[in-house]
């Protein structure tokens, strides 16, 4: 996945957009994970982001056991959900996109996230005879 050299400016922007939207209007612990999250991205410290981390800064679980309690994770899954959500309605036009890889809690903000959209757009779609044409997924 490829990062942005982005100002922060425009990243601070991008997460107040996210965070004010209606997607994340009554999801008060998904806005707490990732403003934490994005905070701590930016203030250099992305090895300090893990799944402890979070519970016990965030959710406030003292003496957390990843393997007993999988809050993080859940919270996690559901937070990729509504950033899904956000930029397929409102945040569709935004400059900068925040996500998150598959079993990672460290933030990347992506500024060719529409032009990756637009490049994945379209599935190759072969016949029998080695023929095939291009077929949109959206």
């Amino acid at each position: 996945m490829e990062t942005m050299a982005a100002t922060s400016t425009r990243v601070e922007e991008a997460i107040g957009r996210v965070l004010s939207s209606k997607e994340f209007s009554r999801s008060d612990q998904l806005k707490k994970i990732l403003g934490y999250v994005c905070q701590t991205a930016a203030e250099g410290r992305e090895a300090d982001i893990s799944e402890s981390a979070i519970a016990e800064q965030v959710l406030n679980r003292r003496n957390f056991d990843p393997n007993a309690d999988t809050i993080v994770r859940v919270q996690m899954r559901r937070l990729r959900q509504k950033l899904d959500e956000y930029y397929a309605n409102d945040g569709a036009d935004d400059l900068v996109r925040i996500e998150f890889q598959k079993h990672s809690y460290v933030p990347a903000f992506r500024a060719d996230w529409r032009q990756q959209a637009r490049r994945r757009a379209y599935l190759r779609v072969r016949g029998p005879f080695g023929s095939g044409f291009w077929l949109p997924l959206f």
